[in-house]
């Protein structure tokens, strides 16, 4: 099973669509696959996705990807979509808001304690 369809499987199960995925758009995390070498899964001559999937809960998986991949996710519950973004990016990508007007507005003479 890919990477990427696993995802898209797992978010609109309960009802969310993934709008942005780095597995669906990088040309080499689009192979990327999960490996479950249960034979017995295929021994039969059927084979079903559930088998084939590893033996971990959706927070297991997603911890994984975090991991190995530095993948966040990001749920908007009012549009009821996912981002997937990957820390590298976030941390290349420009800032969407100038916050350096607000700088003026500080003002500390001396270390005060709080």
């Amino acid at each position: 099973m890919k990477v990427r369809n696993i995802l898209e499987a797992i978010f609109s199960t309960y009802g969310y669509t993934v709008v942005e995925n780095p597995f669906a758009s990088h040309h080499q995390l689009q192979q990327l696959v999960v490996l479950n070498n249960a034979a017995d899964c295929c021994v039969k001559g059927v084979l079903k996705c559930a088998n084939l999937m590893p033996d971990c809960t959706i927070n297991e998986f997603m911890q994984a990807l975090w991991c190995r991949f530095g993948l966040l996710y990001f749920v908007d519950g009012n549009t009821r979509t996912v981002r997937l973004k990957f820390i590298r990016d976030i941390l290349k990508s420009n800032p969407s808001s100038d916050w350096t007007l607000l700088l003026s507005l500080i003002h500390i003479s001396e270390p005060t304690r709080l």
